[in-house]
């Protein structure tokens, strides 16, 4: 492993889905569940990986471990909030179960520039900042707790809060492809 810190991975797959219509992590994308190919790229990099879901029963068949919501039915940040509650590592690499075409290499990169004084480490691409694939430093807890309680539950606004550092994606990093951040929401993404 490359990190400079203890680092945990948690894999976001509470989402309601309303677009999808069903849950995302487990549709099938080249034969095998979107969250599959989640793990398949974390699993060689980070270790422990978390699933954090209010479906216990389906995920729980992946064999690591699963945790529902402390705050239920509050979106990105809630989930967010019980990973850092619940990891024993000082930052947790967070991912959204429908980005199914991250890579080692841009986890790898991720890592790479993780240091003591950045609360948050977050990938942009194209000026499009991507907190659902980014390393999160547990002593936000408390900052993440206040906003779902005080309702402002926008991941952005949660980033401007904390000292984070946003890490500029450029096209030509090797491990860059044009679906790397590529949401699966809806059933003509799988197209």
């Amino acid at each position: 492993m490359i990190n400079k810190q203890p680092i945990s991975a948690c894999i976001l797959a509470g989402g309601q889905s309303k677009r999808m219509g069903k849950d995302k992590g487990l549709v099938e994308l080249d034969g095998k569940p979107m969250v599959v190919h989640v793990i398949d790229t974390i699993e060689k990099i980070v270790s422990p990986i978390i699933i954090s879901t209010n479906n216990y029963d389906e995920y729980s068949k992946f064999g690591y471990k699963v945790i529902e919501d402390v705050y239920p039915l509050a979106g990105p940040i809630g989930g967010l909030y019980s990973c850092l509650y619940h990891t024993k590592n000082d930052c947790v690499l967070i991912v959204a179960c429908d980005m199914p075409y991250i890579n080692e290499g841009l986890i790898e990169y991720l890592i790479s520039k993780t240091d003591n004084s950045s609360d948050i480490i977050v990938p942009s691409h194209r000026g499009l900042i991507e907190p659902l694939c980014a390393i999160y430093n547990k002593r936000i807890l408390s900052v993440v707790k206040q906003r779902i309680l005080g309702s402002n539950r926008k991941m952005l606004d949660l980033l401007s809060q904390c000292k984070t550092k946003v890490i500029n994606i450029e096209t030509t990093h090797e491990y860059y492809h044009k679906y790397l951040f590529k949401n699966i929401n809806e059933g003509s993404d799988l197209k």
